[in-house]
């Protein structure tokens, strides 16, 4: 079989030995540099709508599997760059819960997860997001 890239072979590798007693074990040392353990979800964790978050869930649930962005915040390397002095930013805040969304999409022993915290910091940078969820 054809990839890609590599993440897109080591994301189906680590689908497939999840569910295939005869996976391949060779190739493990790709694996230790991401933060993902066999106990990872892999991403295949459901949104729940909070009324008229189906798009955002949609438009999350694609960003998280955007394999060097989920890895770049679950490796937490994304706390370097946050701008903490920026008055156009949230101080981090948003990154920050983009971080704990993923966390929970990829780590969670639930099979759904509440997307109301990254909602609340999205309605705070966006009135109308929040005036139209209401």
């Amino acid at each position: 079989m054809g990839y890609c890239s590599k993440e897109c072979k080591f994301k189906d590798k680590r689908y497939h030995k999840r569910y295939c007693d005869s996976a391949d074990e060779s190739d493990d040392d790709e694996e230790e540099e991401v933060p993902i353990n066999e106990r990872s979800r892999m991403g295949i964790t459901g949104l729940h709508n909070l009324g008229n978050t189906c798009f955002m869930n949609s438009a999350l649930q694609c960003l998280s599997n955007t394999f060097n962005l989920t890895k770049y915040f679950l490796e937490k390397r994304y706390v370097a760059d946050i701008n903490t002095i920026n008055i156009l930013g949230s101080k981090g805040k948003l990154a920050k819960e983009y971080a704990n969304l993923l966390s929970n999409l990829w780590f969670s022993t639930s099979d759904t997860f509440s997307p109301y915290l990254i909602k609340s910091r999205v309605s705070d940078r966006n009135q109308m997001v929040f005036f139209l969820t209401k």
